[in-house]
């Protein structure tokens, strides 16, 4: 039988100094669309800057019935960075989907977020937790111009995040899904939120985007790297003379290196040849005889990438 892992995605924030020797206790019945759950396991990731690491076992679910009792000790004593890591509960149950219920703040809020499921009755002193089921969905991918993204290759997750400088994509419950020819593709899913993994670029790289619940998802983007074209940085002293400059492009620290674009000609000016979705983090003017760094203003970016070319004004007082 398949299975697959069902979120209760709840996100908390232990703090090693607000962590009290506490334990939370609770007996629920978990049902989808009011027929008890058969049988699933309840784990606990901590979420830290090295990902999502093997989940915490932390209770089962049998014919319907789930009893929990975890204690903040309990909790740092397997945290590989003990206080310092979110933590998502994820409850995984055959043939079913992913419930979130967003960030807990604490360990002492955890029945809140278990009800916030769901619709919670009461009954003779059990609390049902009744869980939606997975319902078929649709996700069509559209280039910019809304024309259908064909054959493209993507994953829906139950949750996501981005880990350190690089924001690197980590997540569970992966769906992998292609789109057709009409740019859709279809999956079963709660509703709720989900996360859609694909490469896409919007003036630099980007890896993912959150779909809103509902059953019918459109994303347009531009899925592949604009293609590399000359850009003309026209640099000139106050008095309209060419200035002597150098032209550079700061990377990122992760995928973009820094780059020196050119030095400029007669005319004062420098050609360099690249995508405009190269993804730099930012772009100057400098020389070796002058410490200053004058970067390209935010109207100066739009006009580049608009017509290919900027006029920029080398600084009055600058040694040439």
């Amino acid at each position: 039988m398949r299975v697959v892992r069902i979120a209760v995605g709840f996100l908390c924030a232990l703090i090693a100094g607000a962590a009290t020797a506490q334990t939370v206790t609770g007996d629920y019945r978990l049902t989808i669309s009011n027929a008890p759950v058969a049988r699933a396991i309840v784990w606990l990731y901590f979420e830290n800057r090295g990902g999502l690491p093997e989940p915490y076992k932390i209770a089962d679910v049998s014919n319907g019935w789930l009893h929990i009792a975890l204690s903040s000790q309990e909790v740092l004593d397997h945290d590989p960075l003990p206080g310092s890591s979110s933590l998502l509960l994820v409850v995984e149950v055959p043939d079913a989907g992913l419930y979130s219920a967003g960030d807990i703040g604490e360990l002492s809020k955890l029945d809140r977020a278990l009800e916030s499921l769901g619709t919670t009755t009461v009954s003779g002193g059990a609390r049902t937790i009744d869980l939606a089921p997975a319902v078929p969905q649709t996700l069509r991918l559209e280039n910019p111009d809304g024309t259908p993204r064909v054959l493209q290759q993507a994953s829906i997750w139950s949750y996501a995040t981005l880990l350190g400088h690089c924001a690197r994509p980590d997540g569970i419950g992966a769906i992998d899904v292609t789109t057709d020819a009409g740019g859709i593709a279809r999956f079963r899913a709660p509703r709720g939120r989900l996360f859609l993994l694909a490469e896409h670029y919007a003036g630099e790289r980007m890896w993912w985007h959150e779909l809103q619940p509902g059953i019918e998802h459109v994303v347009r983007a531009r899925w592949e790297k604009r293609p590399e074209r000359d850009f003309v940085f026209r640099i000139r002293r106050p008095d309209g003379t060419p200035a002597r400059t150098m032209v550079f492009a700061d990377g990122d620290g992760c995928d973009v290196s820094f780059r020196e674009l050119g030095q400029t000609d007669a005319k004062g000016d420098v050609v360099a040849h690249y995508s405009p979705d190269e993804g730099f983090s930012g772009i100057w003017i400098g020389a070796d005889f002058d410490d200053r760094r004058v970067y390209l203003s935010p109207e100066q970016y739009r006009e580049l990438d608009r017509t290919s070319g900027v006029n920029i004004i080398w600084p009055l007082d600058a040694k040439q």
